[in-house]
């Protein structure tokens, strides 16, 4: 199993340099790692375009921390997220890979300087250092935040192209690649890729170029713009409440298709009640983003049980998902006995 950034060590100079995660199906699993980033400005996260591939933004939260692996970080909520106009999928060169995203509230960590200008140290031969908190392919081992240095092989205006030894791998996109300049470290780019099996050569858009049409602008935005509007969490009747369009949920939620309607729900656990808190358990589930983040247990909407219990210590049902909609159900049928005794 290939390890985030290849020859890379533990790194505790580069706060900025953050995670970007999916949400859990479980509280007590580790955080889902997707894509690194780093913080350019107090609310603005800068990282790869396809780190957002087949998911909104709100969807994803930022993670503060050099070690993600045991009790998580600082989360931050992603309110909204700019794709670079020219980013072309696929596209290993020239494909202008960036995203900015804008976070619910300012960081608590210092954003890292950018470059101004390209640099003149950036050349054949320089030594850049790559920053991210990547994961393998199967999410199991990220979260770590790790360094190692590379060597420019190649230099154009929209990338860099790198030589080992250190290489990016699984989720490392979006991490951050610095060079020592005259003034200091500044960041230069945003790792892309690398080659088959996280293998040289690595890839970083560079972002000198993209400072005045894309970069500068929203960083401008962000200082000033509003926090999230859309309801809060706690607000959040899943079960009872009806949506005409996603910005009728709760930040991470979206407006699904059920079968009398649309509802607020997560992607993976469609629409569900939220009650007692919890710590762990197969119906413990992440709820809210950010700040509004904890954990509650979850019961599936409108659906009958017959006996009571909190369904922690159920025997697993052939497969996660049966088992899950089972300790759910039970956990309802509870709350349903606690109501009717205190009428």
């Amino acid at each position: 199993m290939s390890a985030p950034v290849v020859g890379g060590a533990p790194d505790v100079d580069h706060p900025g340099v953050v995670a970007i995660v999916e949400r859990r199906a479980r509280c007590d699993a580790p955080e889902a790692v997707r894509c690194s980033g780093t913080l350019i400005a107090p609310r603005v996260v800068l990282t790869a375009a396809h780190c957002l591939d087949g998911r909104r933004a709100d969807e994803l939260e930022v993670v503060v921390g050099a070690d993600l692996r045991g009790p998580a970080g600082a989360a931050l909520a992603v309110q909204d997220a700019a794709l670079h106009p020219g980013y072309a999928p696929g596209q290993l060169v020239a494909g202008h890979d960036l995203a900015l995203l804008l976070l619910a509230e300012p960081a608590a960590v210092a954003p890292v300087a950018l470059v101004d200008a390209p640099p003149p140290e950036l050349v054949v031969g320089a030594t850049v250092r790559l920053v991210a908190l990547g994961a393998p392919a199967d999410h199991t081992d990220g979260g770590q935040r790790l360094a190692a240095d590379a060597t420019v092989a190649a230099v154009t205006a929209n990338d860099l192209t790198l030589d080992g030894p250190g290489v990016p791998c699984g989720a490392d996109s979006g991490g951050a690649a610095f060079l020592a300049t005259a003034v200091g470290e500044r960041l230069v780019g945003a790792i892309k890729a690398s080659g088959a099996g996280c293998v040289a050569p690595g890839y970083v858009t560079a972002i000198a170029g993209e400072l005045d049409g894309f970069v500068r602008p929203f960083v401008a935005m962000a200082a000033t713009a509003p926090g999230p509007v859309r309801p809060p969490i706690a607000a959040l009747d899943a079960c009872g409440a009806s949506c005409a369009t996603v910005d009728d949920c709760p930040l991470g939620t979206l407006c699904l298709p059920e079968g009398d309607g649309s509802r607020c729900g997560y992607r993976d656990l469609r629409a569900a009640s939220f009650g007692d808190a919890c710590a762990s358990g197969d119906a413990c589930v992440p709820v809210g983003q950010g700040s509004a983040r904890g954990c509650q247990i979850a019961a599936p909407c409108g659906v009958a049980v017959e006996e009571p219990g909190c369904g922690c210590g159920a025997q697993p049902a052939p497969g996660p998902a049966l088992f899950l909609v089972a300790a759910l159900v039970v956990h309802r049928r509870h709350r349903l006995a606690r109501r009717r005794r205190t009428r």
